[in-house]
């Protein structure tokens, strides 16, 4: 009698024991160091330090229905450090224009497709490492240590424990350069002409999304103002800024700066600027202009010359 009660009392016990094992969450270690790999035009890897620093200076967040509010980094500043060459966190429009793949895998094996049409400053698609303000280390695996959330993306592409996010079809269009030219011919010209500039500020938004109020009376400046009659866009890249106070002239239209292949260059009355250096004086974002001033934005094969670059814009100040 006491032993049928002890062998059933130690088989309920095992029971007990084995479905608590079975339902009890797997807590991950707050402490534990994770990565994730980035795959593109370039392959960056992110340690949970990198990603932490990249949250605390380009951070979004999500409230999802039941009212937790999820952060992290959007997913289009992770696209931007590999979607060309430069790696920085300017966002190459043209490349997501071509289409491609963004492939979000989890540690687990199950991964989720996102196509590049749907990724903008806009989409709300986050990254995330925090819940409600805590590490998602404090609950199951997965999500930790890392989920996608967001209002523009399906339950299904919701993937969590990533570990790769891969670009996949991503191309680069070289731009069309001539080896030779004159920055007298207008045939690669987008816009010419007389442009009045204020003592006042014009506003530039950088690849970043950080915005930045520019003295009109600079070579960005009348840029801006000019590309207001929409005859062109441009765009500007700010990586170097917290070091030098410095934006850097990122592309016209489809002229994009690549340090073997191309180079953005301004001209102030035929005379090349280099705004490369610690001569902030020379900076495009500080040197300042007068009247009479004939601004010349030219690209090309570096090095760059004003008798061999191609003339995109001109603008005389008046």
């Amino acid at each position: 009698m006491y032993e049928v009660f002890w062998s059933v009392t130690t088989k309920l016990l095992f029971l007990v024991t084995l479905s608590v094992f079975l339902i009890s969450p797997v807590i991950a270690d707050e402490n534990e160091e994770w990565t994730i790999d980035l795959i593109g035009v370039i392959n960056k890897t992110l340690s949970k330090s990198d990603f932490e620093e990249l949250a605390a200076t380009s951070s979004a967040s999500f409230t999802d229905e039941a009212g937790d509010v999820f952060s992290g980094v959007p997913l289009i500043t992770l696209i931007s450090l590999v979607d060309d060459e430069k790696g920085d966190m300017s966002f190459n429009s043209d490349a997501a224009k071509t289409g491609y793949t963004i492939d979000i895998i989890g540690g687990d094996g199950y991964s989720a497709e996102i196509e590049s049409a749907n990724i903008s400053e806009e989409a709300e698609i986050i990254v995330c490492n925090l819940q409600n303000n805590e590490s998602f280390a404090s609950n199951d695996v997965p999500p930790y240590p890392l989920k996608v959330y967001g209002a523009d993306i399906t339950m299904g592409q919701s993937v969590g424990n990533i570990a790769v996010i891969e670009l996949k079809g991503i191309t680069i269009s070289e731009p069309e350069l001539e080896d030779e030219g004159d920055a007298s011919e207008d045939n690669n010209t987008m816009y010419s002409g007389e442009i009045e500039l204020s003592d006042g500020t014009i506003a530039i938004i950088a690849g970043s999304g950080k915005t930045y109020d520019v003295n009109e009376k600079t070579p960005l400046g009348a840029l801006a103002k000019a590309a207001q009659n929409g005859e062109y866009t441009f765009e500007v890249v700010d990586h170097s800024y917290e070091d030098r106070e410095i934006l850097l002239l990122d592309a016209i239209n489809e002229n994009r700066w690549d340090k073997e292949t191309s180079d953005l260059i301004v001209a102030i009355n035929g005379e090349v600027i280099e705004d490369w250096g610690t001569n902030s004086e020379k900076f495009y974002n500080i040197l300042p202009l007068k009247s009479g001033d004939v601004v010349t934005y030219l690209v090309g094969v570096p090095p760059v010359t004003f008798e061999n670059g191609i003339k995109l814009v001109e603008l005389t100040v008046i």
